[in-house]
């Protein structure tokens, strides 16, 4: 059997891993890299709380930010501790997250980096070893999904089979794909805690575009009829296995270096449509809104899940009784900042929060809406969720109720 010891994540915290909190967490640390994290009062205290608006407990004299939430910063390679001084010491990445400029990291350039780097036993957790075989999950993952995809590119993976085909079968992600289109049962039945661990691995795992959560499920939800697409992720699902230092601290700065990074490129298809030319100017991190709002199985998620009469959540209208010829022509317009992914729900564990359904007229104006006010502040992208949504509510206030 399998060393599961190797699958483990920082459970419980799942939205602290959320990659609009990863932006706040990295801005935070940044100012803060070169703090004395021995020191008292120590550094991250109230700073990481205030900033990303999570609670950071349990906090005390005895129990540090740092000594609570490393697993955190080190899994979503922003940072570590020196062995030598005991200084907080941001990553590379973490300094690009948090000083973005005109073209900021997309949540899908984020994770490419992780996909590919992030690996078992991790320099994060005790047990260490540099010298051990490496198993990358989140290859191993991707793997098998791009494997098992029809001709659309739509594959699901049940948690349950993670650890019956992937882990049983002690796959490392480095495996060819034509292993794991014909991976046995191994038989494998995970106690509590690693279903805990391995569920929320992947609902950060889903955060990419391409991916959706729910029903304890990972769905690959693409649009394969690009012809490069499949081809170009069989590449991402490559392992980064590069030299690796001994030193705990020193291998987490190299993990969230950017020398070697892949570049996503024109990789995902944005689903864009010309009329959208006026709200994305370009910019990465509204083609992934857009690209998240024209998931097609993430519609059909949202609306299945969704009471009848269908009304638009902007002008309330009933869109069918107004075109009774058509059956359903409300689109889902994603609440949260731009450039973040749909979140997870803590007590469902789905990724159908933060949705709301609008007819094309309201969906094209309260892109409008962004679209003046981003460019009036001078912005790329929200500051937060809060921001986000008090914009909508802002936009949803001004529509007319007659006309």
């Amino acid at each position: 059997m399998p060393d599961l010891v190797k699958w483990r994540w920082d459970q419980g915290r799942f939205q602290y891993f959320r990659f609009d909190n990863i932006e706040r967490m990295a801005r935070t640390l940044d100012q803060l890299d070169g703090a004395d994290l021995n020191a008292q009062p120590e550094p991250l205290w109230p700073a990481l709380p205030n900033a990303v608006e999570l609670p950071f407990l349990p906090h005390s004299d005895e129990r540090s930010v740092w000594r609570n939430y490393a697993r955190v910063f080190g899994s979503a390679f922003l940072a570590t501790k020196t062995t030598d001084t005991g200084e907080l010491a941001v990553t590379e990445l973490c300094h690009r997250l948090a000083n973005p400029g005109p073209d900021p990291l997309s949540v899908d350039e984020y994770m490419s980096l992780l996909l590919q780097r992030f690996y078992f036993p991790t320099p994060v957790f005790q047990g260490y070893d540099p010298d051990a075989e490496r198993v990358f999950p989140y290859c191993a993952v991707l793997r098998y999904v791009l494997a098992n995809a029809d001709k659309a590119g739509v594959a699901e993976l049940p948690l349950s089979d993670v650890f019956s085909k992937i882990v049983g079968n002690a796959c490392s992600g480095k495996e060819p794909l034509s292993i794991y289109r014909s991976l046995p049962d191994s038989g494998y039945s995970p106690t509590d805690a690693e279903w805990r661990h391995v569920r929320e691995m992947l609902i950060f795992f889903s955060q990419f575009s391409f991916l959706k959560w729910a029903g304890n499920t990972l769905y690959l939800d693409l649009d394969a009829r690009t012809p490069t697409v499949m081809s170009q992720l069989e590449m991402l699902a490559e392992p980064a296995e590069k030299d690796q230092s001994a030193d705990r601290p020193t291998e987490i700065l190299k993990l969230g270096a950017l020398a070697g990074s892949t570049d996503l490129g024109e990789l995902l298809p944005s689903r864009e449509l010309p009329m959208d030319a006026v709200f994305t100017e370009g910019k990465k991190v509204r083609v992934t809104h857009l690209r998240t709002e024209r998931s097609q199985r993430l519609r059909r998620m949202f609306f299945e899940a969704l009471p009848e009469p269908y009304l638009c959540n902007m002008c309330d209208k009933d869109i069918r009784a107004r075109y009774p010829w058509t059956v359903n022509i409300l689109e889902i317009h994603h609440l949260l900042p731009l450039g973040s992914p749909v979140s997870i729900q803590k007590k469902e564990g789905t990724s159908l929060s933060d949705l709301v359904a609008v007819c094309p007229n309201c969906h094209r104006a309260v892109h409008r809406f962004y679209k003046n006010w981003l460019t009036v502040s001078g912005r790329n992208d929200f500051e937060g969720h809060d921001q986000a949504k008090s914009l909508y509510e802002e936009a949803k206030s001004k529509v007319a109720t007659e006309v």
